[in-house]
């Protein structure tokens, strides 16, 4: 069973200009209004450890309406702790893990908690500390958002898609720095992630 959220799309009385502008924040946003994972919701990890690290890259951030809309997730960053004030616009972001094309790239993307004072921009690669619902009464952990890895526009990147051939579909998120730093590479896991 899948969970999905939406925003709703177009309010009444809105312009033409108005509705391509609010069009095209809505294709931005599309990774956050719409939740597809089969055992729960995105905020949670479901595809490596709970705990464990991993590098995605950015897609969207939420406004604190897109975020309130999405009641479960929502709830779900309320009852693990966080207060109400500290969900604000750019609370929420979505990122991809695989890359580039496919219905995998955006049947992975992850949802991630940004505390307050992060600013963090398409195409960024970040490092997301990997959450876990909600278990034996203890509250659930959304994945939070550790530090940006590489920004989008760096000039000497050392992230990117892997393997770098642009006709392949699933590729993963390789940094140069990633097995000197005791990350490990995809195999039972379909991403490198870290302990």
């Amino acid at each position: 069973m899948t969970h999905r959220e939406h925003a709703s799309p177009v309010a009444k009385g809105t312009t033409r200009a108005g509705k391509l502008s609010l069009l095209r924040r809505l294709a931005l946003l599309s990774p956050l209004l719409l939740a597809g994972c089969a055992s729960g919701l995105m905020i949670y990890a479901d595809d490596v450890p709970p705990g464990t690290l991993r590098v995605a890259q950015v897609q969207s951030v939420a406004t604190r309406n897109d975020i309130v809309q999405m009641q479960k997730t929502y709830q779900a960053l309320l009852a693990s702790g966080i207060k109400d004030s500290a969900i604000t616009n750019g609370s929420l972001g979505a990122a991809r893990v695989l890359c580039c094309g496919g219905p995998a790239e955006h049947g992975s993307d992850i949802y991630f908690y940004i505390p307050p004072g992060t600013k963090l921009a398409f195409g960024d690669f970040v490092e997301i500390r990997s959450g876990r619902p909600a278990k034996d009464g203890s509250p659930g952990m959304p994945s939070t958002f550790v530090r940006v890895v590489q920004k989008r526009d760096e000039r000497t990147p050392q992230c990117r898609w892997d393997p770098p051939e642009e006709y392949n579909w699933k590729r993963v998120v390789y940094c140069d720095w990633m097995p000197k730093e005791g990350w490990i590479e995809p195999g039972l896991f379909p991403v490198w992630y870290k302990r």
